[in-house]
């Protein structure tokens, strides 16, 4: 996934209501793209769902909000680890004895 794939999606996410091959598309595909949009790891994410926290469709705001709970997670532990020096969660300090 790249740039352009972003950039689509959030372009989704902006309409309300389009016209795709004849038929009208809504909310369900703008929560849907609200959906990957989370799931992509792209440094610009946080700041794009921030944007749809508040959105009029409920599914596209609690889906906004869960992916943002999960981003600033991610980033606290990936912060912490470092602070740390333990690589990866579930890792142990090489530096610590064996319990």
């Amino acid at each position: 996934m790249d740039g352009h794939d972003l950039k689509a999606l959030v372009q989704v996410l902006g309409q309300k209501k389009r016209q795709l091959f004849g038929r009208v598309w809504g909310e369900q595909v703008r929560a849907t793209a609200a959906l990957a949009v989370g799931q992509i790891n792209h440094p610009r994410v946080a700041r794009i769902l921030a944007d749809y926290i508040e959105d009029s469709d409920p599914r596209v705001s609690q889906l906004a909000r869960s992916a943002l709970t999960r981003i600033r997670g991610e980033a606290g532990g990936r912060r912490e680890r470092k602070a740390t020096g333990v690589a990866k969660p579930g890792v142990s300090d090489p530096t610590e004895e064996p319990a």
